[in-house]
């Protein structure tokens, strides 16, 4: 994720959130099956979708404790 697309996660609402995240996790599904099968070319995809998932989750989290 570039810095561009980081700053744009504060400006993007919790149900736009929680979808991001949910494709995130189902992709990093499918890189974790190619990881084990030996298929998978760019091995730091793995590794980067892991950090783009942490920086949802920690923008949900901003958001959802600001509304409480």
């Amino acid at each position: 994720m570039k810095k561009r697309e980081v700053k744009e996660l504060v400006g993007k609402t919790v149900p736009e959130l929680k979808k991001q995240l949910t494709d995130l996790m189902t992709n990093l599904k499918k890189i974790q099956i190619d990881r084990q099968i030996g298929k998978l070319k760019n091995t730091n995809l793995y590794g980067q979708t892991l950090k783009d998932i942490a920086r949802v989750k920690n923008v949900l989290r901003q958001k959802e404790g600001s509304k409480a």
